[in-house]
């Protein structure tokens, strides 16, 4: 176990695998630990390692606050990753990284960047504040992202892009330029979600992504600043279902997963 350390200003290496901490395999457990200042980034996690990373801090990084990436697979809980100049945490390769209960504020980019076949699963974590993205799917994706808070973002709350495959379900994505975004070859999934006061749109789709949208929430009144479209679709976008758009004053409670999640493979 490593344990209430302070590590800073590491010297940088090559690659996403350079960092101040690196956990290169093994099932360690990191906790309450601050990595902070470093060349690189905050936390590596590679190999396949299954490390436990808990309550730790990282800020203020050159790079990422915290990376999962090989066939790693870790659980990240209750950390804080704020002021890092890329992403608050980075999932890549065939990672199936899990985060539950994180905070990702502040960052020079996403608050969380999905991308290779990665396959992580991102929980009741706050995305906010991000100079571009609240959280990001790219490449062949498979992200879970459920009850997250993506709001106050630069550009996006989650945007979905190339050929990603992510769920996006009972989140938050207020007062960004569009509150989810889908675009490429994306094929997403979005249900029970609310976008309010986005400067555009609750959510755009754009491209060839083939977007399912079912119980979807905004708020009768103050929709967005320009009062624009809830959904916006662009011309020869193939989405094939938006069921069930409800206009409401108030939302119900968190929706749960969907079932029969394999449907939309069909799509």
């Amino acid at each position: 176990m490593v344990e209430r350390c302070d590590v800073s200003a590491a010297m940088r290496g090559k690659g996403w695998k350079h960092g101040g901490l690196i956990i290169a395999g093994g099932l360690p457990v990191v906790c309450d630990c601050v990595v902070h200042d470093c060349k690189g980034n905050g936390i590596v996690v590679s190999g396949d390692s299954q490390a436990i990373v808990q309550g730790c801090v990282c800020r203020n990084n050159d790079w990422c606050g915290v990376v999962s990436a090989d066939t790693s697979a870790p659980l990240v809980v209750k950390c804080v990753c704020e002021w890092n100049k890329k992403h608050g945490v980075a999932v890549a390769g065939k990672s199936t990284a899990q985060m539950e209960e994180c905070r990702c504020t502040e960052n020079g980019k996403c608050g969380v960047w999905a991308g290779g076949d990665c396959a992580p699963v991102v929980v009741k974590s706050v995305c906010e504040r991000n100079r571009k993205y609240g959280i990001e799917t790219k490449s062949e994706s498979t992200a879970r992202i459920r009850e997250c808070q993506c709001s106050d973002n630069g550009s996006f709350g989650v945007a979905c892009g190339c050929a990603s495959a992510p769920m996006v379900v009972a989140c938050v994505c207020n007062r960004n330029k569009c509150g989810v975004r889908v675009r490429g070859n994306s094929r997403a999934w979005i249900e029970g979600c609310e976008c309010n006061e986005n400067e555009d749109c609750g959510v755009y789709c754009v491209g060839e992504s083939i977007t399912m949208i079912f119980f979807f929430f905004f708020k009768h009144l103050g929709l967005d600043k320009r009062h624009c479209q809830r959904i916006r679709i662009s011309s020869g976008t193939p989405t094939r279902i938006v069921v069930q758009v409800r206009i409401v004053e108030q939302y119900p409670h968190a929706a749960s997963e969907p079932q029969g999640q394999d449907s939309r493979r069909g799509m």
